[in-house]
């Protein structure tokens, strides 16, 4: 099984990159396990089929997470988006794959988090595409596939 994410890079990850530090991007969907990478990447493809790019607007840096020191910027409201994480959330349902918890669903708050002195000073980015990263244990992580919006 490996342990997937999709995510919307907002840096540019080519496919096959290694990393052990996340840079600037959004979940799309959080954490989940399958065996087939490949059956993933061809849903993600099926969930994004004539959708096209989609803006993001942001609000302004607020500070997140349980200590409230990670400064993160939310995306102003965006039903192009949150549309996107519920067909994929649905389609892999089909598929025996279930996404709930705090990240998914009517939880689903889509933001950047600026660790590591990354910063967000754009207002708005155009999202043009979605990656499907694997974690490959002692923090490193993988983009193996990029699909187009």
């Amino acid at each position: 099984m490996s342990d997937l994410i999709v995510v919307g890079m907002i840096d540019e990850y080519t496919e096959g990159k290694q990393f052990t530090h996340w840079g600037r991007h959004l979940t799309v969907v959080p954490y989940f396990e399958h065996h087939n990478p490949q059956v993933i990447h061809e849903l993600l493809e099926e969930s994004t089929r004539g959708l096209g790019r989609i803006v993001l607007n942001f609000g302004e840096l607020e500070l997140v997470g349980p200590k409230h020191d990670i400064p993160a910027r939310f995306v102003e409201e965006n039903e192009a988006l949150h549309e996107l994480h519920r067909k994929i959330i649905a389609n892999l349902a089909e598929i025996g794959v279930e996404i709930s918890g705090r990240y998914a669903g009517n939880q689903y708050r889509p933001h950047v988090s600026l660790k590591r002195g990354n910063t967000l000073d754009e207002a708005s980015v155009t999202l043009d595409s979605i990656q499907l990263a694997e974690s490959l244990g002692q923090g490193y992580r993988k983009i193996i596939s990029t699909v187009t919006l």
